[in-house]
């Protein structure tokens, strides 16, 4: 087990994991991927070699489209994915931090008017077909 070594786990683990489903998310695969794939030929075991992995100094990349990314959302997904997969739990945020960030993204002004936008076309088209249908 990766982790027999550690006495305690806390909070801190959900926020790794959630930091990979974000990396997952941004570059559909997942995290460490090609890396693990590559390692499986030596003669180390798993463990070391998943530990070696995560304590690297840098994350796997992103695809370049993302990564050079200038859409806010994007680079708040980024920030959060970053700051949650830091090695050292003390360092990663708490869930709730990592809430509130988010709700950041989606309460910003552009955001605000993409989903207002967005409600007034379903709202539209709602409607359209519900008049429709009284005739």
């Amino acid at each position: 087990m990766l982790l027999r070594n550690f006495t305690v786990l806390s909070e801190k683990v959900d926020v790794y994991a959630f930091g990979t489903l974000v990396f997952e998310f941004l570059s559909s695969k997942r995290l460490y991927e090609e890396e693990l794939h590559h390692l499986t030929s030596l003669n180390e075991p798993l463990e070391s070699k998943i530990i070696g992995l995560v304590t690297g100094p840098e994350l796997p990349s992103l695809p370049s489209k993302i990564e050079n990314s200038r859409d806010s959302t994007i680079i708040g997904l980024k920030n959060v994915m970053r700051q949650a997969l830091q090695y050292n739990p003390n360092d990663r945020p708490t869930m709730q931090e990592i809430v509130n960030q988010l709700k950041g993204l989606y309460e910003s002004p552009k955001q605000q008017k993409i989903v207002r936008n967005s409600i007034r076309l379903k709202l539209s088209y709602f409607w359209s077909n519900f008049d429709k249908g009284r005739q």
